[in-house]
């Protein structure tokens, strides 16, 4: 038959070239697609990290913001007042004697108790405050440690809660199992580690 053509062996030849053309760049978009999903996974562990705050921290913060306010204008400032004296720093006569907390501090007078009544001494209200305060700070060094366990081995559920937190979508971690998460998420911690700067 005139109007059928022969096959010649240039044709598979251009065949071949062409699905390895196609092969080679779906190779390098799906190299280039995980190179830049792996960017952002990497980016969400590092905010995160940076962010993470120990509870000793977060409270040593809440202290130093104190320091800074005199809520009740007396002259001790909220610190003074909640850490130190005892007294309130939402009231400037803190025992209602007609006598702010500061002026009788420094009389030598207990700012929790009112002129002429007795009332154990400002002494036994410090060291009885310095004994909560060591047992608090136990209780937080041991929640300090508790969350830094938790922080530096996760479940795989707690990551993919953290993702989501982060702004991450659902669809885009439904697909990764459990062990391709925990190794991203400690590569990604370790990266975010490397840049810290080094303990003094």
């Amino acid at each position: 038959m005139p109007d059928d053509r022969m096959i010649t062996d240039e044709s598979p030849q251009r065949h071949r070239a062409g699905a390895w053309v196609v092969l080679l760049v779906g190779v390098i978009g799906l190299g280039i697609g995980v190179m830049q999903w792996r960017g952002s996974f990497g980016k969400v562990f590092a905010q995160r990290t940076d962010a993470f705050k120990t509870p000793a921290e977060l409270e040593a913060q809440r202290f130093e913001e104190m320091k800074t306010k005199d809520t009740d204008a007396d002259g001790l400032n909220d610190y003074e007042e909640s850490k130190v004296y005892l007294t309130s720093p939402y009231l400037a006569d803190s025992d209602s004697d007609g006598v702010d907390d500061k002026t009788e501090l420094a009389k030598g007078d207990d700012p929790n108790c009112p002129v002429g009544k007795e009332c154990g001494g400002l002494l036994g209200a410090i060291e009885t405050q310095a004994t909560l305060s060591a047992t608090a700070a136990e209780e937080l060094a041991k929640q300090e440690d508790i969350a830094l366990r938790q922080f530096m081995n996760p479940t795989p559920e707690q990551i993919r809660q953290l993702l989501l937190q982060a702004g991450v979508k659902p669809e885009d971690i439904k697909d990764i199992d459990d062990a391709t998460l925990l190794e991203l998420y400690l590569q990604s911690l370790a990266e975010a580690q490397a840049k810290l700067p080094p303990a003094k």
